[in-house]
């Protein structure tokens, strides 16, 4: 079983969703030029710093952003320092960055989910759930892709989703010696035993903002999952998940690919006429 993150931890990822979040958002108003990935914190605090005017003309909401500026720049200092950091000064870091998100124009609907799931690091579960090690496995893990159909409660993530694909490829993931991890829209590379809660996201459906938090939160899930790291992953799921994780562990030379039995789930769900 994984141990609980560490505050310095913790602060690292609530900087890291913040940079995904906010990068975005700075290119559409001008403030970064729009070319490529998302931008380290401290050089996104900086830069709304040297553009408080622009962002704020009214002096109350700038008083007010420049006061989350400041605690995330001096939180940031501390983490980047090593300095001693409290539980009190992640859940802080994880406040403070929602509001300033929300400050600079960020869609509420996900500064929200940003800040929810930042609250969930913080009881190191859903975006940091259980998962199992790919240690000793032959260098192979199976992941399964999420279902729309989902029971109405929180459950373990093995258990929610209950649409006919997912059961079909549990079946053929369980008869199988490989860990097994779900892939979800919403949570990233999880557990089978991660208690989740019910939702309604659609890969197909992401914004570009929550796609770019998405694929870093896998890539963050999976550097602590895989250890040491495989050799090669198979989903049992469409395409669109196979992309996903590419793009999300482009960078750790992985063979990713449909399960060799993929098809034969599919068609067993969807037989041919």
């Amino acid at each position: 079983m994984e141990s609980q993150l560490s505050p310095a931890e913790l602060v690292g990822r609530v900087l890291q969703l913040f940079a995904v979040t906010a990068t975005p958002r700075a290119c559409e108003v001008g403030l970064l030029e729009n070319s490529g990935p998302s931008v380290d914190a401290q050089r996104l605090l900086s830069c709304l710093l040297d553009n408080q005017e622009r962002l704020w003309p009214d002096r109350i909401l700038k008083r007010e952003a420049l006061t989350y500026i400041h605690e995330l720049k001096e939180v940031r200092n501390k983490w980047a320092h090593a300095s001693p950091l409290s539980m009190d000064d992640a859940e802080r870091a994880s406040d403070t960055a929602g509001r300033l998100l929300r400050l600079i124009g960020c869609d509420s609907g996900f500064v929200d989910e940003v800040r929810q799931g930042i609250r969930r690091l913080l009881i190191a579960t859903s975006l940091d759930p259980v998962v199992p090690s790919a240690q000793g496995t032959g260098g192979t893990v199976t992941v399964i892709a999420c279902s729309k159909n989902k029971l109405t409660h929180a459950a373990r993530a093995i258990e929610l989703y209950t649409g006919p694909m997912f059961r079909s490829s549990l079946t053929v993931a369980s008869a199988e010696s490989s860990p097994i991890f779900i892939l979800s829209t919403r949570y990233g590379l999880i557990g089978p035993d991660a208690i989740i809660e019910p939702y309604e996201q659609s890969l197909d459906t992401l914004s570009l903002e929550r796609r770019s938090a998405l694929i870093t939160t896998i890539r963050l899930q999976a550097q602590e999952a895989f250890v040491p790291k495989p050799t090669s992953i198979q989903v049992l799921g469409g395409q669109a998940y196979v992309a996903l994780l590419r793009e999300a562990l482009s960078r750790d030379s992985l063979a990713i690919s449909s399960h060799p039995r993929w098809r034969e789930v599919y068609e067993r769900v969807y037989p041919r006429r």
